[in-house]
């Protein structure tokens, strides 16, 4: 409440902390049985339905974000293939680099893993094949980087490797 106070005419305002609440919320309840009694009120839509109404909302938001993500996506890709920066097995980022084959931006390294076949042991690097610079992996191919003998382990290697490294190993690879 405020009140004019003195020659000054200004308003001076009260505030009395017992109708404060706190601004995060756990839980809000309401009950409606008092306005059903003496209002006769009662909800146009069901509970089930404003569920769905919700959800519904939420999903089609989530959706235009998606479709959002995906447009800069692809306009940056665009902006750099212009600029000259998208070329073959060259790295775009730390870590990306990019498959003019498959018009993604790929990551390939090993783990140390290997196949064994016709007593040669297979050490074989994974290629991880993405749409845009952040996010998961659309799809996944492993190819050979060396052959070593059956005996042998294979070399141990930290390094990125391009995917024209690689050699085949299953039907879809470069």
């Amino acid at each position: 409440a405020g009140q004019v106070l003195g020659e000054n005419k200004r308003l001076v305002i009260r505030i009395d902390s017992r109708y404060f609440r706190p601004c995060e919320v756990d839980t809000l309840l309401g009950d409606s049985k008092k306005a059903r009694d003496k209002l006769g009120w009662s909800p146009k839509i069901s509970l089930e339905n404003l569920i769905k109404s919700m959800i519904k909302f939420d999903l089609n938001e989530a959706k235009k974000e998606l479709e959002r993500k995906d447009k800069l996506a692809k306009e940056k890709i665009e902006n750099l293939k212009k600029s000259g920066e998208l070329i073959d097995g060259k790295l775009v980022t730390e870590t990306l680099r990019w498959s003019e084959k498959r018009q993604k931006f790929y990551s390939c390294g090993t783990r140390g893993e290997s196949i064994i076949e016709n007593e040669q042991r297979l050490c074989i690097a994974n290629c991880y094949y993405q749409s845009k610079t952040n996010g998961a992996a659309d799809f996944t191919l492993t190819g050979v980087y060396t052959i070593v003998r059956k005996s042998q382990k294979c070399p141990p290697t930290f390094r990125s490797f391009k995917e024209s490294e690689l050699r085949e190993l299953g039907a879809n690879w470069y």
